[in-house]
């Protein structure tokens, strides 16, 4: 956590990169601190979020095919950052 606070920008840009790979097991990873992240982030704290670029890698993330035993566990979290980013940011 940079700068001792949940919306630190080069936190953000690694759980991007950890959405965007292509082993599911670090997707699994990406999206559950994403999740934990946003359970304690405020909308003055996510400045410069890539709001754009997050929704759509989380809106694939729930509508591609299952790829491991993972795969609906990493839905999951998606949607609830999905959720919580539309909370955060109405």
């Amino acid at each position: 956590m940079q700068n001792g606070f949940p919306g630190a920008q080069s936190d953000w840009a690694a759980i991007l990169e950890l959405l965007k790979a292509e082993e599911e097991f670090s997707v699994y990873q990406g999206a559950m601190e994403m999740r934990d992240k946003l359970a304690y982030a405020q909308e003055n704290q996510m400045h410069g979020f890539m709001t754009e670029q997050f929704m759509d890698i989380l809106v694939k993330i729930v509508v591609r095919d299952p790829m491991t035993d993972l795969s609906n566990e990493v839905k999951f979290f998606a949607v609830q950052c999905l959720s919580t980013l539309m909370d955060i940011f109405p």
